[in-house]
């Protein structure tokens, strides 16, 4: 057991080798201090992965598992953070007091209704322990054998995803090309970058694990489109995922190309190509992706004939769900 507690500032009490049994362990505890203070979540998650689960007493072979307690909303943002956690990878869970955030969901663990709870008051933590040793138990008896191994699909799921962007934009000419992961989150790697530095930039492209968060990820793409000046003619939008959203993917769906590996919802892939089936393209694996890009390029070859030479066009690449 480690422990971290914080509110501007993380402070390790403990770390995972501080302790020889449990008695020892909460003989240590009942001394702790609380602090009152401010609430940077974001960085006392980062400051645990480092300190703590990357340091003294960590061992590979044990699966991790963080509980975060927290009354209020964080000061800083916490999906960076946590996203590099889920990575390592470690098991999330999030107990909000007093307070149901947003925060508690983006920390969390999939799937967040195991994951995430909430209690009125700090006297309530005491009968929500039995609930959370169950929880615990049952998360480490699930994930102990298959963590490690997710680690090697992601891998490869994601030299199959980088390999087949490049070659879908090789034949391409006079554009510009963006590229956005997703998995809680969403963020660009590259935006508006001409074919040549394309090959260069993928290079630079790292695969994390994460959740499917589809829709979270379209709004951010509809947000870029319409805050960002782009030159004449049409945007379009390709979008490559392996699971099922965790959220609602209706909304900011026009004008969007989709292609589903593996796990795919397909009815999903139906309303974000705007009913349009000729726009949805199906594979059973990763390495079928290689046989899709003729294809792929072709239709967008006939859509690219119509536009302004200095179009750019943007990629989504799913990073999260079954993907990792």
């Amino acid at each position: 057991v480690g422990i971290v507690t914080y509110n501007e500032a993380p402070k390790a009490h403990a770390y995972l080798d501080s302790f020889q049994d449990r008695t020892e362990a909460q003989q240590f505890i009942k001394l702790l201090p609380y602090r009152g203070g401010g609430s940077n979540t974001g960085a006392a998650l980062r400051f645990t992965l480092e300190s703590v689960f990357k340091g003294r007493g960590s061992r590979e072979d044990v699966q991790k598992v963080a509980i975060v307690v927290t009354d209020s909303k964080s000061q800083d943002s916490v999906k960076e953070a946590v996203a590099e956690l889920h990575w390592f990878p470690v098991r999330v869970f999030a107990i909000g007091v007093n307070e149901k955030t947003p925060d508690l969901y983006d920390m969390a663990s999939y799937p967040t209704n195991r994951h995430v709870f909430a209690v009125d008051n700090f006297m309530q933590l005491k009968p929500l322990r039995k609930v959370m040793q169950k929880s615990i138990c049952s998360s480490i008896i699930q994930g102990s054998v298959n963590s490690f191994k997710n680690s090697a699909d992601i891998k490869e799921g994601g030299n199959r995803l980088t390999l087949f962007t490049a070659k879908v934009t090789e034949k391409l000419d006079h554009i510009r090309i963006g590229l956005v992961k997703y998995s809680n989150s969403a963020r660009f790697e590259f935006d508006r970058i001409s074919l040549l530095d394309v090959s260069k930039a993928l290079n630079y492209v790292n695969h994390e694990g994460g959740r499917t968060n589809t829709g979270r990820a379209l709004t951010f793409m509809e947000r870029h489109f319409k805050t960002v000046p782009y030159s004449q003619g049409s945007t379009y939008l390709i979008v490559i995922t392996a699971g099922e959203s965790e959220d609602s993917i209706r909304g900011p769906a026009e004008k969007i190309r989709a292609i589903g590996v593996e796990n795919a919802n397909k009815t999903e892939l139906l309303i974000m190509a705007g009913n349009n089936q000729s726009n949805v393209f199906y594979v059973d694996k990763f390495d079928q992706l290689e046989t899709l890009y003729k294809q792929i390029s072709g239709v967008i070859c006939k859509i690219y004939s119509c536009l302004s030479t200095s179009q750019p066009k943007l990629i989504t690449i799913d990073e999260g769900g079954n993907v990792d």
